[in-house]
């Protein structure tokens, strides 16, 4: 339930997010204020109303009584506080201040703040239901985690010049009694079309689509002259990449552009549900922590139709990095290395028989079953794939990360697996920093034309990635990363001061490499002659159903020949006495740790998080943090 003070604050902020949304000027605002209920001298009984003369949004008791109830979440809230700060805008604007119940007028309004195109969706439709939304979706290159592409403001410009229409909004008119704006026409059949022309017009107007510069043969930096340690290294690639993001034109439209408006629905849009919000730089999210950031390619199969993740803050990154004690030509991902093989059954078995393994575990079924957060479904995204990857497993990954010291510490070292752990290089080879550019269309999925997909595992149930900020590129067979066109690399000489000195900072790797339940299964598994090469049959039949090419029994007889034998002995899962040692028997000092760097963008995200931290308490959740 919601407090009275936690009611009146949501309202002071989601009001301020919306002047800034609507552009009217600090001395122009409304302040929030709260009176007793015999304080009403108009007559009238809203819960929330204007007082034009003093410049206030004034709140009485009803409104509390209301909003406290039980089952409220802050959207309404937000919807209500922001229609109230377009009416106020309209009355700046035009003088009049509109009643209330006018919610098409205000809706009307609040269409034409967007300074969007409506899309008709029948060709004698004269309601516009569509935005410039359903235009970007019709551009090459647009559903990735930066949003749309190009950015709305620019594309706009583009449509009317197109159109040969002024750039001014047009007047609102009047139509079967509803009042809406009468934007440019796009017809159904023309939609693509006309969306390949912006997207051509588009190609070259961000500094971010510009080819990305490259060291000429002897400058610092390059193979005949690196530099002489990674601090230097690392340095360099920092400065540049701030150099490269202060004149990334689109992505200043991603972090500045204040568009939060939904027109289709003719509210506003939540921006902690946008796809692109780890790009933002919020007051409250610290620049190593993880944002709570919709996944824009959803699994369908999945019991909800979104998911979420918790990505590493990118609102000051343009780079990915990555950081090798060698120079590899090729650079590929591990299951690759072996240059005769050409079937990779035999690597990809384990990451099925890891998922069963993880599905067993509290947390995972609980990210899976999703968690309702003041009132507001959040499913998480458990990234099989990614985990596999930072758990011995052989897959079509490579690591990145959006820490620069991430990536130096693994420049500076190599991994003894027997001992699991990392130890300092000791070699005489060059080491390599990596930067990978992120372009407009970094998250989209490039496998078909180009070979390889971007895509964030950040904070899992499982310590490793979200200690590492992790990123992952999956590429396919045959693709070097050393070729890439947004990939440059950097080189640097060994320093054995300096490795001492990062391996001494990172606890001798500790706080990337942490400890925890899966390790010390998967660890357990890989080092016991009798275990290492078996797979239950689950194993083989869900990687059956993605390969639908070979049956079940081919499949079986494949892991044969490669030594794995398949049994029907059970799924594998975390036995009680692992789930005590590593989860149970520190819950709350787990989940105080991995919630304390989580940040939802938006007023609301305070007490998002709060309602995150105390999910063990919630009787409604407690199968998932206590012993049953």
């Amino acid at each position: 339930m919601m407090s009275e003070e936690m009611i009146f604050e949501l309202v002071s902020e989601f009001l301020a997010e919306a002047f800034e949304v609507l552009k009217v000027p600090e001395a122009d605002r409304l302040r929030c204020v709260r009176i007793p209920e015999n304080m009403i001298s108009d007559g009238k009984y809203n819960p929330i109303r204007i007082n034009a003369v003093k410049k206030q949004l004034v709140m009485r008791p009803a409104l509390f009584r209301i909003m406290s109830g039980g089952g409220y979440k802050p959207t309404p809230l937000r919807l209500i506080t922001y229609a109230f700060a377009i009416r106020w805008k309209m009355y700046l604007d035009t003088g009049r201040l509109t009643e209330c119940y006018e919610e098409e007028m205000i809706g009307g309004y609040a269409i034409a703040t967007t300074k969007g195109l409506q899309l008709y969706m029948k060709e004698e439709s004269t309601d516009p239901k569509r935005s410039a939304e359903l235009l970007h979706s019709n551009l090459k290159g647009t559903t990735h985690s930066f949003g749309f592409n190009p950015p709305f403001e620019l594309v706009r410009k583009k449509i009317y010049q197109l159109s040969g229409v002024s750039t001014e909004l047009q007047e609102v008119k009047t139509h079967n009694g509803s009042k809406f704006v009468d934007f440019v026409c796009v017809k159904p059949t023309s939609c693509v079309a006309y969306a390949e022309k912006v997207y051509e017009l588009m190609k070259g107007e961000s500094v971010a689509a510009k080819p990305l510069g490259s060291l000429a043969e002897g400058e610092k930096g390059t193979e005949s002259n690196p530099f002489e340690n990674v601090d230097e290294a690392a340095n360099y690639i920092k400065e540049l990449e701030k150099f490269r993001l202060a004149g990334d034109q689109y992505r200043s439209f991603i972090i500045d552009e204040p568009y939060f408006i939904d027109p289709n629905m003719r509210s506003f849009r939540i921006p902690w549900s946008s796809p692109r919000v780890a790009y933002m730089d919020g007051a409250n999210v610290i620049k190593d922590g993880f944002v709570v950031n919709q996944v824009e390619c959803r699994d369908k199969t999945l019991p909800y139709p979104y998911r979420f993740n918790f990505k590493p803050c990118l609102c000051d990154h343009k780079f990915l990095f990555r950081g090798q004690a060698e120079y590899y030509s090729p650079c590929v991902p591990n299951i690759f290395r072996k240059k005769e093989e050409d079937y990779f059954l035999k690597y990809n078995i384990f990451t099925y028989e890891m998922r069963l393994l993880l599905e067993s575990h509290p947390l995972v079924k609980l990210f899976n079953n999703g968690v309702t957060l003041f009132n507001d479904n959040f499913p998480f995204e458990v990234n099989y794939g990614g985990l596999s990857q930072h758990y011995y497993n052989r897959t079509q990954f490579l690591d990145l990360t959006s820490q620069i010291d991430t990536a130096k510490f693994f420049a500076v070292t190599t991994f003894d697996f027997d001992n699991n752990k990392y130890v300092p290089y000791t070699g005489s080879k060059l080491g390599v920093l990596y930067y990978f550019d992120i372009e407009p269309d970094a998250f989209l999925n490039h496998i078909p034309e180009k070979g390889y997909q971007l895509s964030s595992i950040g904070k899992q149930p499982f310590m490793r990635s979200g200690a590492q900020h992790g990123f992952l590129l999956l590429m396919e067979k045959g693709l070097d990363f050393n070729k890439l066109p947004q990939v440059r690399t950097v080189f640097f000489k060994h320093d054995k001061a300096v490795t001492e000195r990062i391996y001494r900072e990172s606890k001798q790797g500790d706080i990337y490499q942490a400890e925890d339940i899966l390790q010390d299964y998967w660890l357990r598994k890989l080092k016991d002659p009798k275990l290492n090469n078996r797979v239950c049959m689950r194993a083989v039949e869900e990687n059956q159903k993605d390969n639908p090419d070979k049956s079940v029994g081919e499949l079986i007889e494949i892991l044969k020949k490669d030594g794995i034998t398949v049994h029907n002995d059970g799924f594998p899962k975390f036995d009680d006495l692992s789930l005590d040692k590593f989860y149970y028997n520190h819950i709350d000092e787990y989940w105080a740790d991995f919630c304390s760097n989580i940040y939802f963008y938006s007023p609301e995200g305070r007490i998002l998080k709060e309602y995150l931290l105390n999910l063990p308490n919630d009787t409604a959740y407690r199968q998932f943090f206590r012993k049953i």
